[in-house]
């Protein structure tokens, strides 16, 4: 389930399929969401390529579980086969705050996956 456009965009850079939640923040609200100040779909930001790589290398059960989490990473392909040989992995172009929401999961679910930007 996803609550933020971030979620949303995180989920679908990763390949997820996703449910959106009742009391998302994302759809906005009835009327103009701009000129109720509400906030701005096109947010100014600076987006960056944003790129994982394996800092340690797991166990076959454990790339069962990382297909399930990163389906696009663990994808049985060729982006799977990149990161068990040692080469990072391109997600795609994400702002500042999907990249803190990214973060923030590879931290809890998946240590073993690092992520940098490059510009």
């Amino acid at each position: 389930m996803v609550k933020t456009r971030h979620q949303l965009h995180v989920a679908s850079a990763l390949g997820r399929c996703v449910g959106i939640a009742d009391d998302n923040d994302f759809i906005g609200v009835i009327g103009d969401p701009v000129a109720l100040g509400e906030f701005d779909w096109m947010e100014d930001d600076y987006f960056e390529n944003t790129v994982v790589n394996l800092a340690m290398f797991p166990t076959p059960d454990r790339v069962a579980q990382l297909r399930m989490l990163f389906p696009k990473l663990f994808d049985g392909g060729k982006n799977e086969i990149a990161l068990l040989s040692g080469t990072t992995v391109s997600i795609g172009n994400l702002c500042r705050k999907d990249r803190e929401q990214l973060a923030s999961e590879l931290g809890e679910f998946a240590p073993e996956l690092k992520m940098r930007s490059t510009v």
